[in-house]
């Protein structure tokens, strides 16, 4: 059973995931072969070049981020645990 600290941790771990969602890193890539980090912006708002090109959702950067949140909220969801409970 998880006491009232595991559920908080993994409520955090949630709407920080689901903000992620949202709000996620963007690049544009040139024909060159150049990419460009666009930083961050609303997934609904895309950031757009000056040209009028849209950009990309960094799938990568995204993925490392959603497993660096998955091990930090692991970590502390098994540090959290009640001492008593067997």
């Amino acid at each position: 059973m998880i006491n009232q600290n595991q559920r908080l941790i993994l409520i955090v771990a949630g709407v920080i995931i689901v903000s992620m969602l949202l709000y996620p890193p963007f690049y544009f890539s040139s024909g060159y072969g150049i990419i460009q980090n666009k930083g961050y912006a609303w997934i609904f708002n895309p950031p757009t070049l000056s040209t009028g090109v849209k950009t990309n959702v960094n799938i990568s950067m995204l993925v490392v981020q959603f497993f660096v949140v998955i091990i930090v909220a692991g970590i502390a969801f098994f540090l959290a645990k009640d001492k008593n409970t067997k």
